[in-house]
C-alpha cells in the first residue's frame, strides 16, 4: 500500500514486540499485545453494532489507557476517530456529536448523568460504550467497556480495506464559533509526528527495520488526550513504539508527574506552556534533590509558549533538558519551532520557521526578511484537508499560492533578518 495507516503500523509493532509495554497508568500496565487484543475488541464491538467504513467513534474520557485503546480500534475498522472536550455543556456535546455523524461514543463512567441528558438528541449514536472510573454502575442502555475489550481472540478484520487515505479528526475547541472539525489524513499526519526515519513502504519489514534501528522512549502526554497536542503526542510515542504513560489524577500534580518520570523512566514529556511548567519549576525549585529526572531528555510544549525565565528555571535543574516551543495548529503542523537547551533558553516568541513555511503579503509575495513588515503565516506540505461540512470555512483557510496548496489560519508574523519568524 502506498503511504501509511497508524493501524497497520500498530499493529505490526504488536507483532514484533508483543511482550513490550505499550501503556501505564499508575498500577495499570498492558504490553503492546494486550493493547492490540483489547484494541480488537473494542474493533469488534463497534462492527457487531452497525459501523461501517468512515463511521465516526467519539471518545469522551480523560486521560487513561481506554482512550488510546478505543481510538486504534476505530483505525482497525476504517472509522473515524473524534475527540471530544470533557469540559463541553450539554449543547455543545449535542452539537459536536451530531456535527460529527458519530455513531458510537466511548465515555468514562464520571459523565453518565451528562450522557443520559444528551441521548434523547444524539439518534444518530447506534453505541455507548461505557468505562468504569468507580463513580457509579454501568447504565442500562450502555455497553460495558471491559465486556467489550475482552471480547476478541484473534485479530479483527473489517470487510473493506484499510488505507493511507483513512481520515482522522481532531475538533477545535470553538474559540471562534462552535468546534469544528479538522480534518487529517493518517499519511499526512504519519509524516508529521516525528517519524521522520521510517522508510517508504508501510510493511511489517520497514517496521522490524525500524524498531531494530532505535530504542523506543517512553512519553508523557501531561496535556489532556482530547486536545490536538496530547493527541499528537500518543501518535508519536505509539508509532515509535515506545510506551505512552498518562497521570492517574484528573487534575495536573506535579509531585505526581515527577514521581511517574522517576519510576518510568520518561524520556519525553509533552504540556503547553507556563500552566505546567510554572508548577514543575516550582517543586523543582522547593525539592531540588527529591527527584532524579535524568532519563528525560525533551520536553515539548505546544499550545502556548514557556517564557524564558521559567525554560532557563527548568535548564538549570536539568542541563541535558531539550525544551521544543512548537508553533502550529489543529490545521497544520511544523508551523516553527524554538529549540532551548544546556546553553540557555531561547527568547520567547521567536521561531525558526518549518521548512514549508512561509510569511506572505496580502498579494502573496514573501516578506523580505529584516523588513519589519508584517504578514500571514502561510504552511504548506502535508497539511489537513479542511473542515468537516464546512467548505465555505475551508475555502477561506486554505489559499492556493504559487501553484501549491497553503494553510493560512489569518496569524500575522514578522520576520527578522536571520530567518526566524516572531508573531506579532
Amino acid at each position: 500500500m502506498a503511504g501509511w495507516n497508524f493501524a497497520d503500523v500498530w499493529e505490526h509493532i504488536a507483532l514484533e514486540q508483543p511482550d513490550a509495554v505499550a501503556q501505564v497508568q499508575g498500577d495499570r500496565r498492558f504490553t503492546w499485545a494486550e493493547l492490540d487484543r483489547r484494541a480488537d475488541g473494542i474493533a469488534l464491538t463497534l462492527l457487531e453494532h452497525g459501523a461501517e467504513r468512515d463511521d465516526k467513534v467519539a471518545t469522551y474520557l480523560y486521560n487513561c489507557p481506554e482512550y488510546v485503546e478505543a481510538t486504534f480500534a476505530a483505525m482497525k475498522i476504517a472509522a473515524v476517530p473524534v475527540n471530544t472536550n470533557y469540559r463541553y455543556r450539554e449543547d455543545e456535546l449535542v452539537y459536536l456529536w451530531d456535527n460529527a455523524d458519530a455513531v458510537a461514543v466511548v465515555f468514562h463512567g464520571a459523565f453518565t448523568e451528562r450522557v443520559e441528558a444528551v441521548r434523547p438528541n444524539s439518534p444518530k449514536v447506534k453505541l455507548w460504550l461505557w468505562v468504569d472510573d468507580g463513580s457509579g454502575p454501568c447504565p442500562s442502555w450502555a455497553v460495558p467497556y471491559e465486556d467489550a475489550a475482552s471480547s476478541a481472540e484473534i485479530r479483527v478484520t473489517p470487510p473493506w480495506d484499510r488505507s493511507a487515505d483513512d481520515l482522522i479528526f481532531i475538533y477545535t475547541g470553538g474559540t471562534t464559533g462552535m468546534p469544528k472539525g479538522v480534518m487529517w489524513r493518517h499519511d499526512d499526519l504519519f509524516q508529521l509526528s516525528d517519524i521522520s526515519d521510517y522508510p517508504e513502504n508501510a510493511d511489517r519489514d520497514a517496521v522490524s527495520h525500524r524498531l531494530g534501528t532505535t530504542r523506543p522512549a517512553a512519553g508523557i502526554p501531561v496535556c489532556p488526550l482530547m486536545h490536538g497536542t496530547g493527541f499528537l503526542t500518543v501518535l508519536s510515542v505509539l508509532s515509535s513504539g515506545g510506551c505512552v504513560v498518562t497521570l492517574s489524577g484528573r487534575r495536573f500534580d506535579v509531585v505526581e508527574l515527577f514521581d511517574t518520570i522517576e519510576r518510568e523512566q520518561v524520556g519525553r514529556l509533552c504540556i503547553v506552556g507556563d500552566a505546567f511548567a510554572r508548577p514543575m519549576l516550582g517543586a523543582l525549585d522547593e525539592h531540588p534533590d527529591r527527584w532524579s529526572l535524568s532519563s528525560l531528555k525533551v520536553l515539548i510544549t505546544s499550545g502556548a509558549m514557556c517564557s524564558e525565565p521559567v525554560k532557563e528555571g527548568l535548564i538549570a535543574h536539568h542541563p541535558g533538558l531539550m525544551i521544543a516551543d512548537l508553533l502550529g495548529a489543529s490545521e497544520a503542523l511544523g508551523v516553527g519551532m524554538s529549540i532551548s537547551g544546556g546553553r540557555g533558553a531561547k527568547t520567547t516568541a521567536s521561531f525558526r520557521p518549518g521548512s514549508n513555511t512561509r510569511v506572505l503579503t496580502d498579494d502573496g509575495i514573501d516578506v523580505e526578511p529584516g523588513s519589519g513588515a508584517s504578514g500571514l503565516l502561510a504552511v504548506g506540505g502535508p497539511t489537513s484537508l479542511g473542515y468537516y461540512k464546512d467548505s465555505d470555512k475551508t475555502a477561506k483557510t486554505f489559499r492556493t499560492v504559487d501553484g501549491k496548496r497553503y494553510l493560512v489560519p489569518g496569524d500575522y508574523a514578522t520576520v527578522e533578518a536571520d530567518g526566524s519568524v516572531i508573531p506579532p
